[in-house]
């Protein structure tokens, strides 16, 4: 009875340590699947956004490349080139200027010319003597689409290329073919970088066969006679099928491969480009591997490991599961405020307009942020950061969200499409940061700036943000369609205007300055016109406050008046008295070092007299330390030249201004007189008899611009005006016609 009692005690707690062991194994089993499937799903985002990131550059590198053929394209039509000799020498010097092999233009005859590595270009280029893939791509851009052929081999490189293809056009009709080849070596620079998955892995450019097209120097497997993942070990059994299948229907795929005794991951995304796919590769899941066989040793174990086992297993998964967050905190988070980072906000937007919901993008910036860090320290901008981010957060609806991108960019995703209720939450959020950094111990205040796109991007949101940047008094701005067209205008008038000055397509015209008193001839304005053809201009309107914003104008200016030098030059040895030129020049031209030093070479270099030459400033100039543009001026006056002030009336200067600046000229701008025509009160005429008398006070002659009727003529010439120019005398014109009405 005791024995039966015993063993049954015994046999109970048998099971119940058996049942115990059981279940310790079974919960442990269980948490290493577990860690298992996370790390799984770990590595498989990381790779997706590996491959995407890899993927974005080939094809922007591809997009850089197709702009560069259209850039060219269009300049072709736009000059009507169509002599093969000027072809040919513009092509080597695009050519030379590029990383292609060749490039070709052939007509719809089939024939040519091209540009190789080599100096020279073949004049006489048939279409037939390329390989059937270039030959059937150049034929489809024949017909109006822009394409990259196949991959195919040379026979004169005797090297596999491929070609970017794109047409030509004249008057809307297909004339030719732009046809430049490569070599996909140039992409090995974009994936050999050291920070594949951490630095653990690698990527690939493979094709729908499975052939290695690029193969990145930093690898696992290194066999060099490998021409296919299918020959090395990526495939087996298992899994060749899946990937032969992916790569036929275009998919991605995941899956696995031992090498050297160590298990790797593979992932395969299509590029969308003539079948090329990106193979991302790493081996952080052979450390997996071994670290789950650790745990499945000490799982049948004896208990105590049993129980270290689950000790360590839980500390392990600990440590995942802390690093897993780390992970996902640098892959999706803000390191500085918190907020999401760029790449979520993506993700987000991503699912969104797969929904086809509306919403508005909102690009946020606030004014001077540099100053606020340089001034108050690094910390204080942090600062500033995150309470913004804290703002934003308290004013977003459900299902809304929002980004830090970087420095002080942020962006907020409102599923709202009233221009109005935008208004007032933007509003309240420019408000309520405003205040609390008023209020701060600093003081300073904090002035936001947004740019809004409805149903738009966040290309369109930065567009209508920078419309407004040096507009202080606008918080906020709309991207509309007259926004889009003029940022793209001014992105096509920047790519090309390199091009035009080496080109020499900015032209002299002169406009006549007239002496009021007996309406004589006394000198000129220089002004500048841009022709793309022989009786097309771009208006100045389009090009010069571009220009003056992204500096290019100091270029143009001493451009201009090299032209001045030149046609004066020209009067003189022609035998015709020169007249005096007066020339723009840009603020930030008269404030480089070099500016005098430079005119002086100019002038020495042409000899001509310097006291030809009347330099026209901006009255904004004055904005700038008076002591300093006297010394400018007193510099300029020993070498001989004249400085006159342009557009007077149109800023704020005060007429102290006039009395300090050691001015020659003083030049009313044309508005200030158009005014004054239409003031029946007549107090802008009073006003502008003043500034006269006082400028003959002060000896300095005046030059009213502007002039359009007789009336104005006879009105200014009272009022003591020395000289005028205008529609009434004449439009600006050519060197040319000029010469022949007034120098002749």
């Amino acid at each position: 009875m005791e024995r039966k009692d015993i063993r049954n005690k015994l046999m109970r707690i048998t099971v119940f340590m058996v049942a115990g062991i059981l279940v310790l194994f079974g919960i442990a089993s269980s948490v290493l699947l577990y860690i298992n499937n996370t790390m799984h799903e770990t590595i498989h985002e990381q790779m997706e956004q590996e491959a995407s990131e890899y993927k974005t550059r080939l094809i922007k590198q591809i997009e850089t490349d197709f702009e560069i053929l259209h850039t060219l394209a269009a300049f072709i039509e736009y000059n009507g080139i169509n002599d093969r000799e000027t072809l040919a020498e513009g092509l080597n010097l695009i050519n030379q200027k590029n990383s292609f092999i060749t490039i070709a233009l052939i007509d719809k005859n089939g024939k040519g010319v091209i540009s190789t590595e080599k100096p020279g270009a073949t004049r006489n280029f048939f279409l037939s003597q390329l390989q059937e893939p270039g030959k059937t791509a150049i034929e489809r851009a024949m017909e109006g689409e822009s394409l990259v052929s196949p991959i195919f081999i040379s026979s004169n490189l005797e090297s596999q290329i491929y070609t970017y293809n794109v047409p030509v056009y004249n008057k809307k009709e297909i004339i030719g073919v732009l046809s430049a080849s490569d070599k996909l070596e140039k992409y090995e620079d974009i994936l050999k970088g050291n920070t594949v998955m951490g630095g653990n892995g690698y990527i690939h450019i493979i094709d729908s066969e499975g052939k290695f097209l690029v193969r990145s120097s930093k690898t696992v497997v290194h066999e060099q006679n490998m021409t296919s993942i299918f020959d090395g070990p990526y495939t087996n059994e298992k899994n060749r099928q899946l990937v032969i299948k992916a790569l036929q229907e275009q998919k991605t795929v995941f899956s696995e491969f031992k090498y050297n005794n160590e298990n790797y991951h593979f992932y395969i995304q299509p590029v969308g480009i003539n079948g090329w796919y990106i193979l991302c590769v790493n081996d952080l899941w052979g450390y997996v591997f071994f670290f789950r066989q650790i745990l499945t040793v000490v799982g049948v174990s004896a208990a105590i490991m049993l129980l270290l086992m689950v000790f360590f297993m839980f500390h392990g998964y600990m440590l995942l599961k802390k690093s897993y967050i780390q992970l996902m905190n640098l892959a999706y988070f803000d390191r500085i405020t918190g907020a999401g980072n760029i790449w979520q906000f993506q993700q987000k937007f991503e699912t969104l307009q797969k929904k086809d919901e509306n919403h508005s993008i909102v690009a946020v910036n606030i004014r001077n942020f540099k100053f606020i860090n340089e001034l108050y320290g690094e910390n204080e901008g942090n600062k500033l950061l995150c309470y913004i981010k804290k703002v934003i957060e308290e004013h977003l609806h459900p299902d809304e969200f929002f980004c830090r991108d970087t420095a002080d960019l942020f962006y907020i995703l409102f599923k709202e499409i009233s221009e109005t209720k935008i208004r007032e939450r933007l509003g309240s959020i420019i408000k309520q940061v405003s205040e609390i950094t008023q209020n701060d111990k600093h003081g300073y205040e904090t002035r936001m700036y947004c740019g809004v796109a409805v149903n738009g991007d966040m290309v369109h949101s930065i567009l209508a943000m920078q419309s407004i940047k040096r507009n202080l008094g606008r918080d906020i701005a709309f991207c509309d369609e007259n926004l889009y067209k003029k940022k793209k205008k001014e992105s096509q008038i920047e790519s090309h205007m390199q091009t035009a000055l080496q080109n020499e397509q900015f032209k002299l015209f002169l406009q006549p300055k007239i002496c009021l008193a007996d309406g004589s001839l006394s000198g000129a304005e220089a002004l500048v016109r841009w022709q793309t053809g022989e009786t097309t201009f771009i208006p100045p309107s389009d090009f010069i406050p571009l220009f003056e914003g992204n500096g290019f104008c100091a270029k143009l200016d001493m451009y201009m008046v090299s032209k001045v030098c030149n046609m004066i030059r020209n009067w003189i040895d022609e035998g015709i008295k020169p007249i005096p030129i007066s020339i723009n020049q840009s603020k930030i031209l008269f404030h480089e070092n070099n500016y005098i030093r430079n005119l002086d070479a100019l002038i020495n270099r042409y000899g001509i007299p310097p006291s030809y030459i009347t330099l026209e400033i901006l009255e904004g100039l004055a904005d700038s330390n008076i002591e300093e543009i006297n010394m400018k001026i007193r510099q300029l006056h020993e070498k001989g030249f004249k400085v006159s002030m342009d557009d007077f009336g149109t800023g704020y200067s005060s007429l102290n201004t006039l009395y300090q600046l050691e001015i020659d000229e003083l030049k009313i701008d044309q508005n200030f007189l158009r005014e004054a025509s239409t003031d029946k009160s007549h107090r802008r005429w009073i006003i502008l008899e003043q500034i006269i008398k006082m400028s003959q006070k002060l000896g300095i002659p005046t030059v009213a611009e502007g002039i359009e009727t007789k009336e104005d003529v006879d009105k200014l010439a009272s009022l003591g005006c020395n000289y005028g120019q205008g529609f009434f005398y004449s439009k600006p014109i050519s060197v040319r016609d000029f010469n022949k009405k007034y120098m002749g």
